[in-house]
């Protein structure tokens, strides 16, 4: 992708009147936004839709929400959307696992958009942690630190299910300096329609590599957790 143009819209506005007529004067291939809080996400699409904007938009489901879902899905204009993790329990055992221990906290389904926290990069993180928590003799930030630095691979005991193994030695990737982790972070190619989420391609790649990524093999998994 070249000849990327940014506009900044400020966290108060109401008014994208002006802010659509900017991207449409542009005449990109594609525009896109990840607006914070997600609402403001919301009211962009909106905007969009009600001034006949038909250029194609693309985004993450980073900030989406089932009210975003359904301005995607009424919208003129055709989406793509990168999907974390894959939130997809048919198709993916991961998310089916992480929904089977959430109910056990939240029986009555209230937790509903990513801003919930019911994404798994949450859960991953609390996970991993614990299990080189309790491998430790005393759980400080050195002892931690020293484990990490030395272990690169980390691996949750639903087996192969995660796509790739966790690597906390990766430096910080050009785009994202001071956030190393950044390259344990990967997506798979979507859409939303009919107010959901739709996987295209369930082969995962790297969102900051743009690689495929392999799936992680049994043994492997069974390695890293003992």
């Amino acid at each position: 992708m070249d000849n990327v143009t940014i506009i900044e819209i400020p966290p108060a506005t109401t008014d994208f009147a002006p802010y659509i007529a900017r991207i449409r004067s542009l005449k990109p291939d594609v525009w896109g936004g990840m607006l914070y809080p997600p609402a403001q996400q919301t009211q962009l699409i909106e905007a969009a839709s009600a001034q006949g904007l038909t250029i194609p938009f693309v985004g993450s489901n980073n900030v989406i929400e089932n009210a975003t879902l359904a301005a995607l899905s009424a919208a003129p204009f055709a989406n793509s959307v990168a999907l974390e993790k894959g939130e997809d329990a048919q198709r993916f055992p991961v998310w089916k696992e992480y929904l089977r221990q959430l109910a056990k906290y939240d029986p009555e389904g209230k937790v509903t958009s990513p801003t919930d926290g019911s994404v798994t990069t949450d859960w991953y993180a609390v996970w991993t942690f614990a299990q080189v928590a309790r491998k430790l003799e005393a759980v400080t930030v050195d002892g931690f630190r020293k484990y990490v630095t030395a272990a690169r691979d980390f691996g949750p005991d639903i087996g192969s299910t995660l796509l790739h193994p966790i690597d906390f030695t990766v430096p910080s990737a050009a785009q994202n300096v001071g956030q190393p982790r950044q390259a344990n972070t990967w997506a798979f190619q979507g859409h939303v329609a009919g107010g959901k989420e739709v996987v295209d391609d369930a082969a995962p790649f790297s969102v900051w590599e743009q690689t495929p990524i392999k799936p992680w093999p049994v043994k492997t998994a069974t390695t890293a957790r003992n």
